[in-house]
């Protein structure tokens, strides 16, 4: 296959995309209303069938090309928007968008339709998920651990089935289904309560060509969720061991209770190490005094800065969005340390790893950047202490027996240095700068340590 060099519209390298991009997203939402209503008269008129398909659904999938997915958004959202109108014009505004009509089209009827929907306006579809589930609440499921089968190298007759829908309804959203082979017995149920979610038979083993499904969030009404994913044995030996553990005090070896408990053990240890948190802070001298050359934060300051920041990102752009990340969150200098700054409080805020290396950059340059990342990623020279013993008198432990006064401590140097003032060959002071680097600070360290980036690991403290 021969590659060739974008043409326009697509090189877009000479155009300032970002001035751009407001217009064209407002242009697609424009035709996504416009395409939903033509799929909504396709569809109420039946003119599939002249197509030699025998539903909107078969028609998007076999005639138009759309993928099973997207074609189940727009014919659900079409058949909504055209039994309440609103909703194509709040698809055209941007206000909604196809995964919250679908989610609340099962829902909407003529007296709440408008509530709803305002109530959807600009939200993502996590958050119209929650809406959904604290007015519609679901059932609990019940606690179940079962045992997948063993993956197999199958071939193509053990895929799972193409979604094809042969009825005028699309068929429902593949995660309103948990997929587990119905004929494997569980390893164990606990805490039975109301009946959980039905299996789909139709569905196959996963198969080494198909990726792992992902971990399953789905919320059940206002404070309940429905949490699916595969862990390993290890994983299951050590919860059976936590119910038989727990037995007495938690007779029905509730998995929620118990999870819940771990996971709270586990988020206190990592605020401790992440952000110094404790039940009972002390503040020493050491932690008062931010002028201290060091690259190491004090720990009330880190404490006062996340109390602060809400440990969040603070990134703010220019028309005043903060950014919402909460993960791989930084100790960024607003005053960068190899520039002079210091641990204080209103020195310092909470960045993502990305805002973080945006930051720097800025205060540093690229090239400057780039080097130190090149210089901290070098492997190491090796060491210029001569290997083994040393004897006395030649920079090893004194002789046993020796005076106090005379036994002064001594650095073993290099082969070739000689310490200053003792007639050798080099400046003074060649000896403490080769050797003794541990009491002086290296610039080239100092600007690596504010150097966070996206192919760098994570830096806990700036």
């Amino acid at each position: 296959m021969v590659t060739r060099p974008p043409t326009f519209p697509f090189a877009l390298a000479h155009l300032p995309a970002a001035e751009v991009l407001d217009r064209l997203v407002a242009r697609d939402r424009q035709l996504t209303a416009v395409l939903l209503a033509h799929l909504a008269e396709v569809d109420a008129r039946r003119l599939y069938l002249r197509a030699a398909c025998s539903s909107t659904f078969g028609y998007c999938v076999e005639r138009l090309h759309l993928s099973e997915p997207s074609a189940y958004k727009r014919v659900r959202a079409s058949r909504a928007a055209r039994a309440f109108p609103v909703i194509f014009e709040l698809l055209a505004r941007g206000e909604i968008h196809l995964a919250a009509v679908t989610l609340l089209a099962p829902y909407l009827t003529e007296a709440n339709h408008r509530e709803l929907l305002t109530a959807a306006v600009h939200k993502s579809k996590r958050e119209v998920e929650e809406l959904v589930a604290s007015r519609f609440p679901a059932a609990d499921v019940r606690d179940l651990v079962r045992r997948l089968p063993a993956r197999s190298a199958a071939g193509p007759g053990l895929t799972a089935p193409a979604a094809a829908p042969a009825a005028a309804a699309p068929d429902p959203p593949p995660a309103a289904v948990v997929a587990g082979p119905a004929a494997v017995a569980p390893a164990f149920v606990s805490a039975a309560g109301a009946p959980g979610d039905r299996a789909a038979s139709t569905l196959s083993p996963p198969t080494p060509d198909r990726p792992p499904p992902a971990p399953v969030v789905v919320p059940l009404s206002a404070d309940r969720y429905r949490v699916q994913f595969t862990a390993t044995r290890e994983v299951r030996d050590r919860l059976c061991e936590a119910q038989d553990l727990l037995r007495r005090d938690l007779p029905d070896g509730d998995l929620n209770t118990i999870i819940g408990r771990a996971l709270e053990l586990l988020v206190q240890d990592l605020r401790r190490r992440r952000f110094a948190a404790t039940p009972r802070p002390r503040t020493t001298a050491t932690d008062a005094d931010g002028t201290r050359r060091s690259a190491h934060i004090p720990n009330a300051v880190k404490r006062a800065v996340v109390a602060r920041d809400g440990a969040q990102c603070t990134y703010v752009d220019a028309e005043g969005h903060r950014c919402r990340e909460r993960g791989r969150l930084e100790f960024h200098h607003c005053e960068p340390q190899g520039q002079g700054g210091v641990h204080r409080v209103e020195t310092i805020t909470l960045r993502c790893h990305l805002h973080h290396a945006l930051d720097t950059v800025r205060a540093y340059g690229e090239v400057r950047v780039a080097r130190a990342i090149a210089a901290r990623r070098a492997p190491k020279p090796p060491s210029r202490l001569a290997p083994g013993p040393v004897p006395a008198g030649k920079g090893g432990p004194p002789p046993s027996g020796t005076p106090a006064s005379e036994a002064e401590p001594r650095r073993r140097l290099a082969p070739g240095l000689v310490p200053a003032g003792s007639g050798g060959p080099g400046p003074p002071g060649t000896a403490a700068q080769l050797v003794g680097r541990d009491d002086r600070e290296d610039p080239t360290e100092a600007l690596a340590s504010d150097v966070v980036t996206a192919r760098s690991p994570p830096i806990a403290d700036s």
